[in-house]
C-alpha cells in the first residue's frame, strides 16, 4: 500500500513539475559566482534546493544548495502562468484561479528562493479573488507572501497591502507605500502594480493630473501586463473625465473597447462611452 502511494505521489509530483515548467533546463545561478544547470526538476530538502546529478556506472544522485548561497535560480515560465492571464483577462476567474493551483503548489518549496514563480502566481490570484469579491482569501495569501522570505515578493506583498489600504479608503496611508516600493524594486511586474494603484489612490482624492500619469505609466512602460492594462486604461480615462478631457477621455476609452474587448473592463468603458455621447448632445 505504501510503495503504491508512493509511486502515485511522484507520478503527481512529476506531472505537476512538468506543468510548472520544469522540463527545460534550469540555472542556479550561486552568490560565489558559479553557475549550476539541471536538466531536471528541482526538488527542496530543509534549507537546501536540490539538484539531481549523473554519478558513476549510470546512476544518479542529488546535490544541495543552501538557499542562502544562492543569488537566483533561472526556473522557466511555466505555461499555466500564461493560461491563467489568459482566464483572467477574458472574466473567467474561476478558471483562471484554478489554472494556477499547479504553479502555485510545485512552487510552495521554493517560495523564498529568488527566481520563483511563486510570487507572481500568488499575485494573480490575489487581484482575481479581490476582483471576485474574496478579499478575506486574498488578504491570507498577502500574509504568506510578506512572510515568504524572497525580497521581490516582499516587495510585491507591499504594494497588495497599499492596495488593501486603498480599497479600505486609507488613501494618504497607501500612497507613500507605493512611492516606495516603485523606488526600491526593478520587478516589473510589482511596478506595473504599484502605479496602478496609485492611480487609483490619487483617482479618488481627486488629483486628477498625477492620477492620469500614474496610470499611463501601465499602458506606456509594461504593455504587456494583460490584466492590468485595460484596467489602467479605465482609470485613466476616469480621471480625463474628472479633468473635463473629455475628447482623451474617449480616446482611453475606445482603445479599451477595440483593443480589450473580451476584459470586463470593456463593459465598463463601453458605458462611460455612452455617458459621453450622452452628455455631448446635451452640452454641446
Amino acid at each position: 500500500m505504501k510503495k503504491h502511494l508512493a509511486a502515485a505521489l511522484l507520478v503527481a509530483l512529476s506531472v505537476m513539475a512538468q506543468r510548472a515548467g520544469a522540463q527545460q533546463p534550469i540555472n542556479i545561478e550561486l552568490k560565489d559566482g558559479r553557475v549550476i544547470e539541471s536538466s531536471q526538476a528541482l526538488t527542496r530538502s530543509g534549507n537546501a534546493v536540490m539538484v539531481t546529478v549523473p554519478m558513476a556506472g549510470g546512476q544518479q544522485g542529488q546535490l544541495g544548495y543552501d538557499v542562502s548561497t544562492i543569488s537566483r535560480v533561472d526556473f522557466p515560465e511555466p505555461a499555466d502562468i500564461q493560461t491563467a492571464i489568459d482566464l483572467l483577462a477574458a472574466g473567467q476567474t474561476d478558471q483562471g484561479i484554478a489554472a494556477l493551483g499547479p504553479v502555485l503548489a510545485y512552487y510552495e518549496q521554493f517560495r523564498d528562493v529568488p527566481g520563483s514563480w511563486w510570487s507572481k502566481a500568488a499575485v494573480l490570484k490575489i487581484n482575481a479573488l479581490v476582483n471576485a469579491g474574496r478579499a478575506s482569501e486574498a488578504a491570507a495569501l498577502v500574509d504568506e507572501l510578506a512572510a515568504s522570505g524572497d525580497p521581490e515578493a516582499v516587495s510585491a506583498a507591499r504594494v497588495q497591502q497599499a492596495a488593501e489600504m486603498i480599497r479600505g479608503g486609507r488613501y494618504e496611508e497607501a500612497l507613500p507605500l507605493l512611492e516606495a516600493s516603485i523606488k526600491e524594486t526593478q520587478n516589473k511586474d510589482t511596478l506595473a502594480q504599484a502605479w496602478f494603484y496609485e492611480g487609483v489612490g490619487l483617482s479618488s482624492l481627486r488629483r486628477w493630473e498625477p492620477a492620469i500619469l500614474a496610470y499611463l505609466h501601465v499602458p506606456v512602460l509594461y504593455p504587456e501586463q494583460k490584466l492590468l492594462v485595460p484596467q489602467a486604461l479605465l482609470g485613466g480615462a476616469q480621471a480625463m473625465i474628472g479633468l473635463q478631457d473629455r475628447k482623451s477621455a474617449r480616446d482611453e476609452l475606445e482603445e479599451v473597447v477595440k483593443n480589450y474587448p473580451s476584459s470586463p473592463q470593456a463593459g465598463m468603458a463601453t458605458t462611460e462611452l455612452q455617458k459621453l455621447e450622452k452628455d455631448q448632445n446635451q452640452n454641446p
